[in-house]
């Protein structure tokens, strides 16, 4: 009988040593402070300059990225050749050493589709720092497959959006993205992804936040940059509210525009949001961190458009006499923000 109790005591002490264990929360993830820079513009490389390298917005590009020495770039709306001469003047500019280690591109309208002169066209991203293998992830599409089938027909072909990410090649667990989200307000049938809008944009704003969340779930860091054809105006664009929910916009905390959205970024066709103090024009590029970062860690400015660029003909020829225009429709965001970056492979 004693050897009974001795046996119940132990089953007992086991029992209550798992449940000790099993309500002692996890150790937290080591993490070290990292301050990124981050470099943004949609810069119309198909609709203002036709895909064309010589109208002077390579040349603004890398005036301004060479001023503000930013960790991190993002590209929306750039031809395949317009990327890789930035890329390659870059890396002959002694940047890097290896351009392909710290330059990716996706394309999102492939190429022999009418545009950027016969190239491809898409998002990119560039990073002062080496990268590791990038991921390019596919958002619901702008169109059905009858749209699809006939845009391919006559060889104009969609635009399939994606975002593209990659993370730092010293820092696995640290990612930066690009995005570009559809500005079609039209209601689709759900993916299949499960409680996204019928509105298309939502739907692809629906899934980057699911992406975004298994990034978080699986214990990494991120900054996302790009036109998120959203404002930051909770009451009148709901769609962009679940993100903002879990992530600080770098330009949110600025007194002097128009606090908690920012300084415009897009000239118009634009319904803008209903505050003069926010500027004539709509916010819709967005630089994005996890989590409520606290007061200070984070900052973001717009820049003005650069308007010496030369024009481009109908048939995508540079205008003559030359004549010139913005370089883009878009400005340059440019922001930082102090993240805890978890530790390890």
């Amino acid at each position: 009988m004693r050897s009974i109790r001795r046996a119940l005591g132990a089953a007992a002490l086991a029992l209550a040593a798992l449940f000790v264990t099993a309500c002692q929360a996890a150790p937290p993830t080591p993490t070290e402070t990292h301050t990124y820079s981050v470099w943004d513009w949609n810069v119309a490389g198909s609709a203002l300059h036709h895909g064309r390298t010589d109208t002077g917005l390579i040349d603004e590009v890398i005036a301004s990225i060479t001023a503000r020495q930013p960790d991190f770039m993002s590209f929306n709306e750039i031809c395949q050749g317009q990327y890789e001469a930035i890329r390659d003047r870059l890396a002959a500019s002694g940047h890097w050493a290896r351009a392909d280690d710290h330059a990716r591109f996706a394309v999102t309208r492939g190429a022999g589709t009418g545009i950027c002169q016969g190239k491809s066209f898409g998002n990119a991203l560039i990073s002062s720092h080496d990268l590791g293998e990038s991921t390019e992830y596919p958002l619901p599409p702008d169109f059905t497959q009858a749209d699809k089938a006939k845009a391919e027909a006559s060889g104009r072909g969609v635009e399939n959006r994606k975002m593209l990410c990659a993370p730092l090649k010293d820092q696995p667990r640290m990612k930066f993205c690009t995005l570009h989200i559809t500005g079609t307000n039209r209601s689709l049938p759900d993916p299949g992804k499960g409680g996204a809008p019928r509105k298309v944009n939502g739907q692809q704003l629906h899934e980057v936040g699911r992406i975004l969340d298994s990034f978080a779930a699986a214990k990494e860091a991120y900054l996302v940059a790009g036109d998120f054809n959203a404002q930051p105006d909770l009451k009148k664009y709901v769609r962009l509210a679940p993100l903002m929910a879990k992530h600080t916009e770098l330009d949110g905390d600025d007194a002097e525009h128009c606090p908690g959205y920012g300084e415009w970024t897009a000239l118009p066709p634009r319904e803008v949001s209903g505050s003069p103090a926010c500027g004539p024009h709509a916010k819709i590029d967005l630089i994005l961190a996890r989590g409520k970062l606290a007061k200070g860690t984070y900052a973001a400015d717009a820049w003005n458009i650069p308007s010496d660029c030369k024009a481009v003909t109908p048939d995508h020829q540079l205008h003559e006499p030359v004549i010139r225009v913005n370089c883009s429709d878009h400005r340059v965001i440019t922001g930082r923000a102090t993240i805890q970056v978890p530790t390890g492979g």
